[in-house]
């Protein structure tokens, strides 16, 4: 008997972080507008290159979005946790929403 494969690296983080959500994702395709509350966000460079930098801060960016879940419009308040960039241009922005909203 062959002991069993052990995961992929990309298969446990994505297992992990399924297990790590507080709430089940719905897939969901519409159109969405976010408005940025603040005008300005102050932090540091960790890195800097020819092509851009990262920076680092622990500012809220706080958000107001709005879209359409089938012909129900929603309107919340949240923040943004993540950016990644995504195949080409694309930017994919996650944004956790706020309890009270």
């Amino acid at each position: 008997m062959t002991p069993p494969e052990e995961p992929t690296r990309s298969a446990a983080a994505a297992a992990s972080n399924a297990e790590s959500r507080e709430s089940p994702r719905e897939a969901l395709v519409t159109a969405v507008r976010v408005e940025l509350s603040d005008t300005h966000v102050s932090g540091t460079t960790r890195n800097v290159s020819e092509n851009g930098l990262l920076l680092v801060t622990d500012e809220d960016l706080e958000v107001s979005i709005e879209y359409l879940d089938g012909e129900q419009p929603v309107s919340r308040r949240g923040r943004i946790v993540r950016v990644q960039g995504l195949s080409g241009n694309g930017l994919g922005i996650a944004i956790a929403f706020d309890a009270d909203a």
